[in-house]
């Protein structure tokens, strides 16, 4: 039998097994099992002894070996001999791979040089396949770069070439939800005289919900909207089941979504508004999301005050 322990968690877990018997595999395909198996560096298993030493272990007879910690699983395994190797690389311990046999046959200096050179595969393996994740997650952070950059091109040609608030919102915070991988999304202006925010522009709102919270009275007390505007920060809601009951929350939550992130749309003398973008999945937004759905907050403050602008312009 072989098996390879990598370390995971904190600790080293059983990753793959060859030539276990019938009994052991029952334990192998149970998952909960193999959440409670991990090894740590003592003298009390093979591997354990050789991430401890950080070389090769053969012990000829487990079961006369007095530090050998003798379980019911080992009787599962039929282990007797057993041959521990660290699959190390530029002093590096990827893992081990604990060779094994059913009777007392210790192994051959050539059968251990050979399972060195299968540890050392091993090692190559494991670089290769972590190279060729990181290679494709950073092609994925490029391309999604290259789409940010792109859309926050376009979203700024809108904001300086068309004084069309609706327009230029609606475009905002269309490409907030898809950028951000959300699944609707809301842009409110603050109303000065009213003190309180109404709905401006939306995207992937169903009528029922857009006429539901332009109904309500939403002010700088009592809402998750004001709450970001006055702290002047960016509030998530990870679980909306669990914000507490609210109008608004029984809307949100009546039509499927399950978090939020308000964005405060802010000027440094005062309020503007609020960019807020809706998932139907539990969960915190992560930093580069907040970042990004930030800059699109900026964007929307100079299209509110370059349409303000222009209407007190008009009117004078």
């Amino acid at each position: 039998m072989a098996n390879i322990w990598q370390p995971r968690d904190g600790t080293y877990r059983l990753t793959a097994s060859y030539g276990v018997t019938a009994r052991y595999k029952e334990y192998l395909e149970n998952k909960e099992f193999l959440k409670t198996v991990a090894i740590e560096p003592d003298r009390g298993t093979v591997a354990g002894r050789v991430l401890l030493e950080e070389k090769i272990v053969h012990v000829h007879d487990i079961q006369a070996d007095p530090d050998y910690k003798l379980s019911g699983l080992v009787a599962l395994g039929g282990y007797r001999t057993m041959l521990g190797i660290p699959m190390l690389r530029e002093g590096h311990l990827f893992g081990v791979l604990v060779l094994v046999q059913s009777a007392v046959r210790p192994f051959t200096d050539k059968q251990i040089e050979l399972a060195t050179t299968f540890a050392d595969q091993a090692v190559i393996a494991i670089e290769n396949v972590r190279l060729f994740q990181e290679v494709q997650a950073r092609t994925r952070e490029l391309a999604q770069s290259v789409e940010e950059l792109r859309a926050l091109g376009e979203v700024s040609q809108a904001v300086n070439s068309t004084l069309e608030l609706e327009t230029v919102l609606t475009n905002i915070v269309s490409r907030a939800v898809q950028l951000s991988q959300t699944d609707a999304g809301a842009i409110y202006v603050f109303d000065e005289e009213r003190k309180e925010f109404r709905l401006h522009s939306t995207y992937s709102m169903s009528d029922a919900m857009i006429a539901s919270i332009a109904d309500q009275r939403l002010g700088l007390d009592k809402t998750n909207i004001g709450a970001a505007a006055a702290q002047r920060k960016p509030i998530q809601i990870s679980d909306i089941r669990n914000a507490g009951t609210s109008i608004i929350n029984e809307i949100i939550l009546r039509e499927g979504y399950r978090s939020l992130l308000i964005v405060p749309l802010l000027r440094p003398d005062n309020i503007v508004g609020a960019l807020v973008v809706r998932r139907k999945t539990v969960g915190e937004f992560p930093q580069p999301t907040i970042k990004l759905l930030q800059t699109f907050a900026d964007q929307s403050v100079v299209a509110i005050q370059n349409a303000r602008l222009f209407e007190s312009v008009e009117t004078a």
